[in-house]
C-alpha cells in the first residue's frame, strides 16, 4: 500500500477532502478537512484520480475539532462530524456552488443565499433505513458497503435509536428496511422483500409493522402502517411508503423557503407532493394548488392532511403523465422530487407546461444540477437558490432552486 503526503484544497461532494499527489492526480480522502497536511495510504488510484485513507493529520486545521463517535462503517457515515459545525455549512454552501458550476453549468455565487443550519445537530432524524450485511443482522450503505451501525447513532431520535440498538429478527426476502418515529414516539416498521408470501410476526413491545409493496403501497402486518408528525400547526398523516423528510425540526425552514419563492403565484403545479408537506403552505399563497403524487398512500395521506384546504387538487400518477393532462398553462411550476432527482421524462414534460416559474426542492445536490442544467438549456435562468441544512454531520445538502422563465 503506497503511502503518501498531500495538501488538501478543497471539498468534494461525497464527504471527502480532495488534494493532488506528485502524478498531478486528484486523491479524494474522507476524514479530512481542507488546507490539512496529511499522510494517507492509497487505496485505490487510476490515471486521473485516486482514493485513499487517512493515516496521520500533519498539519491540521482550526475547524478540525474531537471526533465525537466513531464512523458508521469502515468507509465513513458521519462524514462531517470531525468539522465545527460551522465549517460544516461553509462548506456545504461550497460544494452547492461547485456542483452547481460543474455539473449544470451555471455560476450561482451572485444569486446563492446563506445555507439555512439546522435547529438539531444531533439526535434529528425521525427515518433510518438498514438493509441485510453480508455478516448477518441489518446495517446502512455508506456509499461502499452495508455495515453494520455500531453501538451509537446520534443523529437518530432517542426512540428510534433505542429501537435501531434493540432490534433482533430474521426475515428471509428482506431488501430493505425503514424504521421511522412518530412526534408522539410512535414507532413504525416498513419492510420491502423479495418473497412473495408476506410473514407472519410478533412483537413484545409497542410497534407497528407494514410491508411496503413496489408500488409505495403498504399493507398492515402489525398494529398500523401510518405514523403522525407535527409540523407548525399541523399534525402531518404519514403512511409506512410516503416520503418524508427525516428531519423534523428543519421541514419548516424548507416550507418557508419554498413557500417564499411563490408568493402570488396563481396557478401552481406541484410535482412530487407526497402527503402534502409543501401543499398547504402552497395553497395559502397560490389561488389553486394542482398537487400531483404516484403513491397512492401518500395521496391518501394528503386527502386527510390537506382536508380543511378549499383550492388544493389531487392527481395520482407519474409527473411526466398528469403534467401534460392539465387544461392549463400553470404560472408555477413546483418540484420536490427524491434523491433521484426528476429525470429526463418529467424535465420535458415541465418545460412543455411553459410556466413562467420554477422551483426545484433537491434533497441531492448532483441530481439537482443535472435538471437544473436541463432548465437552463430550454430557456430559464436561476434567480436565486437557497441550501438548507436537513442531515448534519452527513455531506448531504438540501438545496431549492427558483428560476425564471427568460
Amino acid at each position: 500500500m503506497e503511502i503518501v503526503e498531500l495538501k488538501l484544497t478543497a471539498m468534494a461532494h461525497g464527504g471527502a477532502a480532495l488534494g493532488r499527489d506528485q502524478n498531478n492526480r486528484v486523491i479524494f480522502v474522507s476524514g479530512a478537512i481542507p488546507g490539512e497536511q496529511v499522510e494517507v495510504a492509497l487505496r485505490s488510484a487510476k490515471s486521473r484520480f485516486g482514493r485513499a485513507k487517512l493515516q496521520r493529520v500533519i498539519v491540521s486545521s482550526s475547524d478540525r475539532i474531537e471526533t465525537p463517535y466513531p464512523p458508521i462503517g469502515p468507509h465513513g457515515g458521519l462524514t462531517y462530524q470531525h468539522m465545527t459545525y460551522e465549517a460544516q455549512l461553509r462548506y456545504k454552501q461550497e460544494v452547492v456552488v461547485d456542483q452547481l458550476k460543474r455539473i449544470g453549468g451555471v455560476d450561482v455565487t451572485p444569486i446563492i443565499r446563506p445555507i439555512v443550519p439546522s435547529p438539531k445537530q444531533w439526535a434529528y432524524d425521525y427515518d433510518v433505513r438498514l438493509s441485510p450485511t453480508a455478516e448477518g443482522g441489518f446495517g446502512f450503505w455508506d456509499g461502499e458497503a452495508v455495515t453494520a451501525p455500531g453501538n451509537q447513532l446520534p443523529t437518530l431520535m432517542p426512540a428510534l435509536e433505542k429501537l435501531v440498538q434493540d432490534f433482533d429478527f430474521e426475515l428471509p426476502g428482506l431488501r430493505l428496511m425503514t424504521l421511522r418515529a412518530g412526534s408522539d414516539d410512535s414507532l413504525l416498521i416498513a419492510l420491502e422483500i423479495t418473497e412473495a408470501e408476506p410473514p407472519q410476526l410478533e412483537a413484545d413491545f409497542p410497534v407497528s409493522v407494514a410491508l411496503v409493496m413496489p408500488d409505495k403501497t403498504a399493507a398492515n402486518l402489525l398494529g398500523f402502517n401510518t405514523i403522525y408528525r407535527q409540523v407548525n400547526d399541523q399534525l402531518l398523516r404519514i403512511s409506512a411508503g410516503s416520503d418524508f423528510h427525516g428531519n423534523l425540526s428543519m421541514v419548516p425552514n424548507l416550507i418557508e423557503v419554498v413557500a417564499g419563492y411563490t408568493d402570488q403565484a396563481g396557478r401552481i403545479a406541484e410535482l412530487y407532493a407526497g402527503v402534502g408537506t409543501l401543499t398547504r403552505a402552497l395553497s395559502e399563497v397560490g389561488d389553486e394548488v394542482h398537487a400531483v403524487e404516484r403513491s397512492g398512500d401518500a395521496i391518501e395521506d394528503a386527502a386527510e392532511n390537506l382536508e380543511e384546504t378549499e383550492n388544493v387538487s389531487l392527481y395520482s400518477g407519474w409527473a411526466e403523465d398528469v403534467l401534460p393532462m392539465l387544461e392549463f398553462r400553470p404560472d408555477v411550476v413546483v418540484l420536490d422530487p427524491p434523491a433521484e432527482g426528476a429525470g429526463a421524462e418529467a424535465m420535458a414534460a415541465v418545460v412543455a407546461s411553459d410556466p413562467s416559474r420554477i422551483i426545484y426542492s433537491g434533497s441531492d445536490i448532483a441530481t439537482l444540477a443535472r435538471d437544473v442544467k436541463a432548465l437552463t438549456e430550454a430557456g430559464y435562468r436561476p434567480v436565486s437558490l437557497t441550501p438548507l441544512d436537513m442531515l448534519p454531520q452527513t455531506f448531504h445538502v438540501h438545496a431549492v432552486v427558483f428560476l425564471e422563465k427568460i
